[in-house]
């Protein structure tokens, strides 16, 4: 009966261990430096509609679970922090982000990502009317659903747009 025990808590220990490997990994693959090249809402690129800027040269940084951002001469700035769900697939991977400015919001931006050699694709729900990221709360405000895929023309819930965010990784 010791024995057995002691074999538990050892596969538990291992498999544990293991788990916490994965998750630093996948924290791992997304720290650095990221270049935004697109960005999309409703099937619309607004760097090609000239809604945003494309010379702003907007760039993300992250770095232990929180996200920073800069466009042009700016000063960098923390806007966000994150955290990776445990997923039972493999693509695409949760993230939720709790925006800075939001911190009187329990609920986070609920969204997908995937990484493909140097390549980041982040799709974020969010209020459909403009570009307000308020996580939504327990009354059904924005970010209450996952987005299901890459699609910026998708709605995960009423009201709801995505965000789709495309970024190369900056060497």
């Amino acid at each position: 009966m010791h024995a057995a025990t002691s074999m538990t808590f050892l596969f538990i220990g291992i498999l544990s261990a293991s788990q916490g490997k994965a998750k630093t990994e996948e924290v791992d693959q997304l720290e650095g430096a990221w270049k935004l090249v697109a960005i999309e809402t409703g099937g619309i690129d607004l760097f090609e509609n000239k809604m945003m800027d494309r010379n702003e040269n907007y760039t993300f940084r992250f770095e232990n679970c929180k996200v920073f951002s800069k466009k042009r001469c700016d000063k960098e700035m923390e806007v966000s922090s994150y955290s990776l769900p445990k997923s039972e697939k493999d693509k695409p991977k949760p993230i939720d982000f709790k925006p800075k400015d939001a911190e009187n919001c329990n609920r986070p931006l609920k969204g997908i990502y995937i990484i493909e050699k140097d390549e980041l694709k982040v799709a974020i729900s969010v209020e459909r009317l403009g570009f307000n990221v308020a996580p939504r709360d327990e009354k059904g405000r924005p970010g209450s659903e996952r987005p299901k895929s890459f699609d910026s023309t998708q709605m995960p819930a009423k009201d709801e747009n995505v965000i789709l965010l495309k970024m190369k990784r900056i060497k």
